[in-house]
Order: C-alpha cells, then structure tokens, then sequence
C-alpha cells in the first residue's frame, strides 16, 4: 500500500509538471503568435520618418503637414491600417473639392 501511494504521489507530480508544461507552451505560442501579427499589421516609425526624409523637399507641404500630423499622433510603430485609412480619407477630400472647383 505505501509504494502503491508512493506511485500515486510520484504521477501525480508528473502531471502536474505535464499541465505546467503545457501551459508553458501555450503561452509561448500566444506570444509569437501576436509578436508575427504585430510585425505584420505595424512597421518602425522611424521608417516613415526616413521616407519623408528622403523625398525632402519634393513633397508637398500639405502632405508633409499629413504625415507630421500623423506621426505627432502615433506611437512607437505605424499601425499600417490605421495610416491607410487617414490618407484615404484625406486623399478623398482633397479630390472631392478639387472635382467641384473644376
């Protein structure tokens, strides 16, 4: 009966350090999951800074005022979509007035 309990004991450690595991493993997979989409969905700020940078003076001041704007209200990284859909926005206005001046 004692190394009956003694086994029982020494599986259930086992299980546990099984469960833990496991846990561990999930854990790690959720993280590079959301580290791949992050990477995916966002880019470097200091990317768009160094685009603008680049093409200097050729850019128009309302668009250098955009993406001034833009990255005054923006954190660390870029969220790709969120910058897309403001230069949709924009863009659309600029060619609603544009259509009804001309």
């Amino acid at each position: 009966m004692q190394n009956w309990s003694g086994a029982e004991h020494l599986e259930q450690i086992f299980n546990a350090f099984g469960k833990a595991k496991d846990k561990k493993r999930i854990a790690a997979v959720e993280t590079a999951v959301n580290e791949t989409e992050h990477s995916l969905v966002t880019f470097s700020r200091d990317t768009l800074e160094q685009l603008l940078e680049e093409h200097g003076d050729s850019l128009e001041p309302s668009v250098r005022d955009f993406f001034k704007r833009f990255l005054n209200e923006t954190e660390e990284n870029i969220n790709t979509e969120e910058l897309i859909r403001d230069l949709i926005k924009h863009y659309n206005t600029v060619a609603k007035m544009f259509r009804e001046r001309g």
